[in-house]
């Protein structure tokens, strides 16, 4: 029950953050709720990756004064909010597309292949050829939303880049993962089937290995 009610709690703070920042965006001068908005995400980030990255206190203080120092900037230069969030989801779709799109290159083991690995322990010719595959469709989808993120801001369609940005891409990426999953079904019958839950934990698992194997500074 603990399960549901955390769920219920994280979707409800997704709709209210998403609210949010569709309205500060379309806000010609939201002042100090634009910097809230710009910053907290980013700073919630920043402090998750480099508690990942060890030496705990050096590097909280590190990120709490280079927020300091970008929020001064930003307040100094009048920088629109609108931008900034621009290039948290055209950043973050361009870093995911660049993730799956790098790992089809020659030499290199396709990501899905190594969450598919991950999660089976061993895969088959057709699991490999089709988890090949699977990459190339994530590939071409973050680069398609990284695309009309910035043509739709681009062209000053300022509405509509705020509802692909806050309302449409989470639910996007759950049609990406349901239809992908009723393909493999019908591709790939008689094997476990991950959920999206255990497809997610079997990309982080892909990537803290990638993490234990880059040298810490």
């Amino acid at each position: 029950m603990n399960r549901w009610l955390q769920g219920a709690a994280a979707a409800g703070a997704a709709v209210l953050y998403a609210v949010f920042a569709h309205r500060v965006t379309l806000d010609p001068d939201p002042g100090l709720l634009r910097q809230g908005l710009v910053f907290a995400p980013l700073l919630a980030v920043a402090v998750l990756c480099l508690l990942a990255m060890g030496r705990l206190r050096v590097y909280v203080l590190a990120a709490l004064a280079l927020a300091l120092l970008i929020w001064q900037w930003v307040d100094a230069t009048a920088v629109p909010a609108g931008w900034v969030l621009l290039a948290q989801h055209a950043g973050v779709n361009a870093f995911l597309g660049m993730l799956f799109g790098l790992s089809l290159r020659p030499g290199a083991q396709p990501l899905v292949t190594r969450m598919a690995t991950a999660f089976h322990g061993t895969i088959t010719a057709d699991m490999d050829r089709y988890t090949r595959q699977v990459t190339v469709a994530w590939t071409i989808f973050f680069a398609a939303m990284t695309g009309v993120s910035v043509g739709l801001f681009a062209s000053g369609q300022i509405w509509l880049w705020s509802m692909l940005a806050n309302f449409l891409t989470l639910p996007l990426v759950l049609l990406m993962f349901a239809g992908e999953f009723l393909i493999r079904q019908r591709r790939l019958p008689g094997i476990r089937h991950a959920s999206v839950l255990q497809s997610i934990e079997a990309f982080n698992q892909v990537r803290a290995k990638d993490a234990a194997r880059e040298p810490r500074t």
